[in-house]
């Protein structure tokens, strides 16, 4: 039976397991990437194209990562790397990329470490970015991810939305709306780690009487 590489969360608890690490408390993916691949497997240069490369040398792999790489996105980078060398044979699928992007976000955050995390720290979305070593926006998707409540991201290019369906979210321009002027049963935050960009959710009184 082939991987599923929408399969996330197993996929994700199978790696740690494959390296004796606890889900409930995330090493870090460097660490992750070291186990799999090698002490000489993360090289950092000055003058990557893109922001993260997977690529073969020889006999081993290797993730290079630009050198002015921030470090809360340097380990959700070394995630999307890993997931693009476990799902190298979906590569032609058409959402490959997306699948790597949420496996290097649960790599990361893992579930059980997540659900964790929000039992003691609750939604405070900086100290959370802070315990998993990730940006803010990393953390405000993958919390709908593990918990089905309905999210929406919202920059000037894209818009990302998780969680369960959720009526005020089910189009990009209604969502952008919303982020302009929030309607009934929206509500409004910024992410302060990165620059125009928004975060819209159900209020308080849509998910009572929901």
């Amino acid at each position: 039976m082939g991987l599923d590489i929408w399969d996330v969360d197993s996929n994700v608890a199978r790696i740690y397991e494959q390296y004796g690490f606890d889900v409930g408390d995330p090493p870090g993916t460097a660490a992750i990437a070291v186990a799999a691949l090698g002490p000489r497997c993360i090289r950092y240069v000055p003058d990557l194209s893109s922001r993260a490369r997977l690529a073969r040398i020889e006999s081993e792999w290797r993730i290079y990562l630009r050198a002015d790489t921030p470090s809360s996105e340097q380990g959700y980078l070394i995630g999307h790397e890993l997931g693009e060398l476990l799902y190298r044979e979906h590569q032609h699928e058409p959402d490959f990329e997306e699948a790597c992007n949420r496996f290097g976000a649960a790599l990361c955050a893992p579930r059980p470490a997540v659900v964790s995390a929000l039992g003691s720290l609750g939604h405070r979305i900086a100290r959370l970015a802070v315990a998993f070593a990730c940006s803010q926006t990393l953390i405000e998707l993958r919390i709908p991810e593990v918990t089905g409540e309905p999210r929406a991201v919202v920059s000037r290019g894209k818009v990302w939305v998780r969680g369960e369906p959720y009526a005020p979210f089910a189009s990009e321009s209604v969502i952008r709306a919303h982020a302009v002027k929030p309607g009934p049963g929206v509500r409004r935050r910024t992410i302060r780690d990165a620059a125009h960009r928004v975060v819209l959710s159900a209020s308080e009184n849509a998910r009572v009487s929901a």
